[in-house]
């Protein structure tokens, strides 16, 4: 759960920072929903980030989704791991 929240943290501070918690949370559980229904499903049966994620919001969310932890999450739970 650790990696999966610092993975979660940094995606809002890399590219919403602009954005209140709230904002944040509603932006990473619309981008992590999408993600979770298309590219994970591919994505999940590789040991490593794929190259083209690199420096993308898709990196962030890889490396929440291969935490192991339970993704996507509500925006509720998101809005907790953003504020601390």
């Amino acid at each position: 759960m650790r990696k999966r929240d610092a993975a979660i943290r940094e995606l809002g501070e890399r590219f919403f920072a602009a954005l209140s918690p709230c904002a944040q949370a509603e932006r990473i559980w619309t981008l992590a929903t999408r993600y979770a229904a298309s590219a994970w499903r591919l994505d999940r049966d590789g040991d490593e980030l794929p190259r083209r994620y690199l420096g993308t919001e898709k990196e962030c969310l890889w490396r929440a989704f291969a935490s192991g932890a339970a993704m996507p999450l509500g925006e509720r739970q998101l809005r907790n791991i953003l504020a601390h």
